[in-house]
Formats: C-alpha cells, structure tokens, sequence
C-alpha cells in the first residue's frame, strides 16, 4: 500500500512539475519578440523633415574649410534630392564616400518614426533610431550639384575581381 501511495505521490508531482513547466515557458516564450529589422524607405510619401542645423568642424584638416563654410543645404533642396538616396553598406560607405568636416544634422521622421539624422557634405546621410544607424549615399548625376564631394557607385566605382 505504501508503494502504491508513493508511487502515485510520485506521478502526480511529476505531471504537476511537467504542467508548471510547460505554463512557465509559455510565459516565457510572450516576452521573446522577434521584430524584422525596418529599413527606413527614403521614397516614402510620409517624410517629414522636423529641424535641420549646420555643424562645421573646425578642428578639422583645412582643406575642406572654404567649401565647408560655403555649403548649405535647406529643407526643400534635401526633400528634393531625398528619393536618389540609397541604402549603402558600411563598407561601401568607408571605401566610396567622403567623411567631410561639414555637416547638417536634425530629426526626420519616415513612416511615423523619428531618427537621427546626418547630411554629410560627402554625399552621404546617416539615420539612427534605437541604437541602429543606416547608411544612404547619393551616386546620382542629381547629387552633384547639392554635396562638396560625390559618393561612389559600387558597380561603377569598386574594381570588381
């Protein structure tokens, strides 16, 4: 009798035990989010660009400076010029573009998100939002007339082995 006992004391705590865990990774698993990542779309009809200010490193090499003091870029033109931007890979950034001492920075919001934003003379623009930051470059005959230096084409630009 005792066996019996303790063997069915022994069956209900284990089933116990098996449902109590199954229910905790149930709990657990409502806390896991798996969120593709958003690429911002530059060509969105749902772009507002919320403030703009121009930023001059001085510190920097002098060569860049005249250009640098002259260059500006309004709301209206970068709205313009917006849609020829292209996502470019962080390696494409540090080999085909320039990182000048001139810069315009603000807040743009795309698709009812709000980003960090940086227009670079270089013909690249940088958008972060919640730790992430994209890279956009500007290879387009249309750019050249709006940036110091123009950015590079991969296909064009990078020997291709």
């Amino acid at each position: 009798m005792k066996v019996k006992l303790l063997f069915v004391m022994l069956l209900v705590s284990f089933s116990y035990s098996c449902s109590n865990h199954t229910s905790r990774l149930e709990k657990k698993s409502d806390y896991i989010i798996t969120q593709e990542e958003i690429i911002p779309n530059l060509k969105s009809a749902h772009v507002l660009i919320l403030n703009l200010i121009k930023k001059t490193k001085n510190d920097y090499d002098t060569t860049y400076f005249k250009e640098c003091s002259d260059w500006t870029l309004n709301r209206s033109l970068f709205s313009e010029i917006l849609p020829y931007f292209t996502q470019i890979s962080e390696h494409d950034f540090m080999y085909l573009y320039y990182v000048l001492p001139c810069e315009i920075v603000g807040k743009i919001r795309i698709d009812g998100i709000d980003y960090d934003l940086v227009i670079n003379g270089g013909a690249y623009i940088s958008l972060s939002h919640n730790g992430r930051t994209y890279y956009f470059g500007c290879s387009e005959d249309k750019c050249k007339n709006f940036f110091i230096e123009t950015g590079g084409n991969p296909n064009r630009d990078l020997i291709q082995e």
